[in-house]
């Protein structure tokens, strides 16, 4: 689309050279993100899990993406610190994110880590917005 803006000459301003000037529109499509959990059981024995974040719309420029982590599991105590952020390369439409169980002696039930996606100008966030991996215990 193209858009035109002329200014109409009047006694309270003098007009330059130029009186109009056009802007073009692209069309854009709007970026969505979701997240899958591409390997939902994860161990203390060296088992990880993954996250796969994917988008759709245009792909020309790397997208970073952010999330949060919940669940019963503890983000840098129970697998090894995520950041809250990952990064979709260019030209590509998704990125995969591991989440790294940390083996410990206590003896306790499997836990669970739950990734949401949250919502940032540069996109939209759609459907699964969240995914969980669960972390079985190896204890002693």
């Amino acid at each position: 689309e193209t858009v035109t803006l002329t200014v109409n000459p009047d006694y309270a301003y003098t007009l330059g050279t130029t009186s109009s000037g056009s802007v073009n529109i692209a069309d854009v499509s709007p970026v969505n993100v979701t997240v899958t959990a591409t390997d939902s059981v994860a161990s203390e024995s060296g088992d990880p899990g993954s996250f796969t974040i994917s988008r759709s719309g245009s792909k020309t420029v790397p997208l970073t993406v952010s999330y949060t982590l919940a669940g019963s599991a503890t983000n840098g105590v129970d697998y090894t610190a995520l950041g809250g952020t990952l990064e979709i390369p260019a030209n590509a439409s998704s990125a995969s994110l591991s989440l790294v169980p940390l083996a410990d002696t206590t003896v306790e039930a499997s836990e669970t880590a739950v990734l949401s996606l949250s919502a940032r100008s540069t996109y939209r966030v759609g459907n699964p917005a969240s995914g969980g991996v669960s972390i079985a215990n190896t204890g002693p």
